[in-house]
């Protein structure tokens, strides 16, 4: 009688070995070593061994699946009754809810892969013919990530294993297409994770040329997944898959992406993909313009001027129907390609813009500015000449002239102190020098309160730039120099047609405005000019009474020493230069005062208050830096009431 082995055991003890590898979350590698060399024992496995998942959450069929040689062995275990092709561990699983070592462990190794996606994954073609073979198989079955096998398969760039699985008549290569909707950052994110997984479009990402062709052939992919494949291949620059799309008649090539935000020539422009955009730009049925949908994106041929392509700005102008004026949405700010040619520095695409025949260089963006405005403000002095070159740019246009922002260039050149755009302009006698901005500001005014000296100094050159023009408040421009840019005053003096006696609104002298601002320098530049000491405004002020009244005791003491000036003139209230000073409360300025003999140390204004009552009185002012007691008790020296 022969001795028995492991091929002639009664079933029972083969069972009985068998029941041997049974637990759950147990090390499959042994069982799986024992079944290869006695794969007859398959047929005697119970489905709870077969569907028994390791520590990796991977059953006896997962594993077969991953290696090309368990492929016999594979087909012998679905074919085992019961068995579960599609087996996998998603969250509503019973497994997770059989015990605290099951509901600890699922926390981390929840896996929704079926054997067919390992054998996908591992490459493993023969295993995926094997499993496809199973009636109760289910190629559509998504895992963790919401992929399916085939997208799978298209990501990995797995041909063979792509064709066996569009051999299934189940499998479903295309994804549910997303309902039209407002754009909103929700529909957009939707959008994104629903293209993310057609296994078009990863294809055509990952440059998977031959999968793309198969899938692209098939007639279940919608026009909205071939929209996004094309959107995607354009913007990762995949040239030959590009032209799969491109060889085809039934795709539209102007739809907008609901990822990209637009469509494939403005894709390609801003990746700068010069080769794809010859190939597009080649297509008759590509429009080169399209209307806004849902979100702002710059024209293609402003994308190319921002980048600075000049490349692809030739590329465009091939193209009749190329609109040198097409713009930005005002959303974005407006601007027509000159205009951010011109922002951006791009002399070269500048001039070729400029030498199109149908280019209207003088337009307004949706900031109520033009080109020759933004290359003024920039300083470029280069752009500035490309652009005034041309008959049809204004160089004294003012947008917005009732608002605060209307600024002709020369103004905004002066007030910014761009020096060589100055001499620029006012070398041209078509500009208007003295014209008013929003502000009803000259450009010389502007230039004086910025202490832009060159600035002014090239102003002054043209002959008729009129120096005695006041700002909206009245100032003449003498006095607008004397209270800002105190440094300018000789320069305006070289002016035989300034008037040195302009007064403003108030006739207050430039003299006044310089007392008051303790200007010396200027002080003795305009009374050398012959500007009268004791010249009173419409309140009654005299340049001294200013001094007096801010305590400027340098500005004070030059005038005192003036001939003639009147020390006991009084004020429309009838205030002295001395009531004035005491209710300064500065000590200095009313020491010089009192030093001259003829002051009336108790004169009184119109109230008939004396200089120590005014200093007793403004001494509950709390004024910083002021001396009321010492004022009052110099005052009393001197005979005070």
């Amino acid at each position: 009688m022969s001795r028995p082995t492991i091929f002639n055991l009664p079933p029972e003890i083969t069972c009985l070995i068998i029941s041997q590898f049974d637990s759950v979350f147990g090390d499959h590698d042994d069982f799986l070593t024992l079944l290869r060399v006695f794969p007859h024992l398959i047929p005697f496995l119970t489905t709870a061994q077969i569907h028994a998942p390791d520590w990796d959450m991977r059953t006896i069929v997962h594993l077969l699946a991953k290696r090309k040689e368990d492929a016999e062995l594979l087909a012998t275990l679905i074919a085992v009754p019961n068995t579960d092709p599609n087996i996998s561990f998603p969250p509503d699983h019973p497994i997770w809810t059989s015990s605290l070592e099951a509901a600890e462990l699922y926390r981390t190794y929840v896996s929704c892969r079926t054997p067919l996606h390992t054998a996908v994954e591992a490459g493993n073609h023969a295993a995926v013919e094997v499993l496809l073979t199973h009636p109760s198989i289910d190629p559509n079955r998504n895992d963790e990530y919401g992929h399916t096998p085939i997208y799978v398969a298209s990501q990995k760039g797995y041909l063979s294993v792509v064709q066996s699985l569009l051999s299934h008549p189940s499998t479903v290569v295309d994804i549910p297409v997303p309902p039209d909707e407002p754009f909103t950052t929700r529909r957009h994110i939707s959008d994104m994770l629903l293209s993310s997984k057609a296994p078009l479009a990863v294809a055509a990402r990952l440059g998977h040329t031959a999968i793309t062709a198969l899938l692209l052939a098939r007639p279940d992919i919608s026009a909205h997944t071939r929209t996004e494949a094309l959107s995607i291949a354009v913007d990762r620059g995949r040239v030959a898959i590009v032209a799969l799309f491109l060889a085809r008649n039934d795709i539209d090539l102007n739809v907008v992406s609901r990822c990209q935000y637009s469509t494939p020539l403005e894709v390609a422009i801003r990746r700068n993909h010069g080769d794809i955009v010859a190939m597009l730009l080649r297509r008759d049925d590509v429009r080169l313009a399209r209307p806004r949908e849902n979100v702002s994106r710059a024209p293609p041929l402003c994308q190319a001027v921002m980048d600075g392509n000049k490349d692809l700005v030739e590329m465009l102008f091939t193209r009749d129907d190329m609109d040198p004026n097409v713009r930005e949405d005002d959303e974005i700010g407006g601007r027509t390609a000159l205009a951010i040619a011109v922002e951006e520095g791009h002399v070269d695409i500048i001039a070729m813009l400029l030498a199109h025949e149908d280019l209207v260089a003088d337009v307004l963006d949706a900031n109520r500015r033009t080109p020759l405005n933004r290359a003024v403000s920039a300083g470029r002095r280069d752009i500035v000449e490309m652009l005034l070159g041309r008959n049809d740019v204004d160089p004294n246009w003012v947008p917005d002239k009732e608002s605060e922002k209307g600024q002709p260039p020369l103004t905004v050149a002066a007030m910014e102190g761009h020096d060589e755009v100055v001499e620029i302009l006012v070398k041209r006698g078509d500009v208007k020098v003295n014209q008013r901005d929003g502000h009803g500001m000259t450009a010389l005014m502007w230039a004086i309160m910025k202490r832009e000296v060159e600035a002014a100094r090239l102003l002054l050159l043209r002959k008729d730039v009129d120096v005695n023009a006041r700002d909206p408040n009245e100032m003449p421009i003498l006095s607008i120099a004397t209270r800002f840019s105190a440094h300018m005053v000789p320069l305006l003096m070289r002016r035989d047609d300034l008037d040195m006696h302009a007064r403003d609104k108030y006739g207050s002298t430039a003299l006044a405005t310089a007392a008051y601002s303790g200007d010396l320098e200027t002080i003795e530049l305009l009374l050398r000019r012959g500007l009268d000491v004791n010249t009173q405004d419409c309140n009654g002020f005299t340049p001294l009474m200013w001094a007096a009244k801010f305590g400027v005791a340098a500005a004070a003491k030059m005038l005192m020493e003036c001939d003639g000036v009147y020390l006991n003139v009084c004020n429309v209230s009838g205030k002295s230069v001395l009531a004035l000073t005491a209710e300064s409360g500065k000590v200095e300025t009313l020491k010089l005062l009192l030093e001259r003999s003829w002051v009336d140390v108790n004169a009184r204004d119109g109230r008939g208050r004396t200089a120590l009552a005014l200093a007793t009185t403004f001494k509950r002012s709390f004024k910083v830096g002021v001396d009321y007691d010492a004022v009052a008790k110099l005052l009393r020296e001197h005979g005070g009431v």
